[in-house]
């Protein structure tokens, strides 16, 4: 793995994958401040199989499931994570989509 990014450039070389397409929501209380984060990571991948695509996607749920993302003054709770691979239109092309979705709230 070359690069993990949030914009490629033409010529990347596969795989690759980006980090991106974030949708944050208020999730407030009066007691709590907080927010619901829902983030996309994309593997990139060619090859003829989904085999790559989907052990990369395997070691990226391993290392999000089984890490401590809390920052300074949050607590981070990982609420899921959903993957998938699609072929592309060039049938050596494979994508794979995991979305997470964590909740941080502010701790007191």
């Amino acid at each position: 793995m070359k690069d993990i990014s949030d914009t490629i450039e033409k010529d990347t070389p596969f795989p690759y994958i980006i980090i991106g397409e974030d949708d944050e929501t208020e999730k407030g209380t009066k007691t709590h401040k907080g927010c619901l984060i829902n983030s996309r990571i994309q593997i990139w991948t060619r090859s003829h199989s989904f085999g790559e695509a989907k052990k990369l996607i395997s070691e990226i749920e391993e290392i999000i499931e089984n890490n401590d993302f809390n920052i300074e003054k949050f607590d981070c709770y990982l609420l899921k994570t959903e993957s998938d691979v699609f072929e592309d239109k060039d049938s050596t092309i494979k994508r794979g989509v995991i979305e997470i979705e964590a909740e941080f709230l502010k701790v007191r």
